[in-house]
Formats: structure tokens, sequence, C-alpha cells
């Protein structure tokens, strides 16, 4: 999941509701990876405020957004939600243009479902 910062409403929001849903990931056998330009420091503060066990990449030279077009010149991160297979292969995506909304737990695990094998 790319979103565009630690510690803001949206992205707080939004990787709150996957801290507190983790057991449907798990369930489904899925990872789940929180990702942004912020630097480690940045994500290990924001994981021990807010309770998040999952890892947060820190992606600060945007190689990886660029790789999956989630940067935006100027604008900066898109929110972003990719289900990508064991073999490396993208399944679903979905990926903002602003990114005032996400992609919660159900719609993912939907997505889930309707790839497992």
């Amino acid at each position: 999941a790319f979103y565009p910062g630690d510690n803001t409403a949206v992205c707080t929001a939004q990787l709150c509701s996957y801290q507190a849903d983790l057991a449907v990931f798990a369930d489904l056998d899925a990872t789940l990876w929180g990702i942004s330009t912020q630097g480690i420091a940045s994500h290990e503060k924001f994981a021990e405020k807010r309770g998040l066990t999952f890892p947060l990449l820190a992606d600060t030279d945007k190689s990886v957004h660029r790789q999956y077009g989630a940067l935006l010149p100027v604008l900066g991160t898109r929110r972003a939600v990719f289900v990508i297979d064991a073999g490396g292969i993208v399944r679903w995506r979905h990926v903002s243009t602003v990114g005032l909304t996400y992609q919660g737990v159900t719609q993912i695990s939907d997505v889930l479902r309707s790839i497992a094998v």
C-alpha cells in the first residue's frame, strides 16, 4: 500500500484500519506492506505511535514509486494498493489520482478471495 505520509489524517486512518483487520489479511495468506517516501526514522516513530506491526518501507529515492506509477510530479505520492502474487505478478491495482480516500480491508479482501487459487 503506497501512502503519501506518516502521521497525516487519511494515511493514519488507512493504515490503522489495515492494522485493526490484519488478521483478515493473514487468513487470506496475504502480507501487507506500507510504503512511502519518508525515511526509516519517521516510519518507526509513526508505527510506534499508532501500534502498526506490519512493515513500513522507506522509498526515499522514489524509485519503487516510479516503477509502480505511484508518483505524480509536484503532487508526490499517489495513494495506491497493489495485490502481487507469490510469483511477483501484479494481480490487481488501485491507483488514486488525488488520494483523499483509500481502498478498505473489505475491498482488498474481496479481491484477494477472487484471485485465490
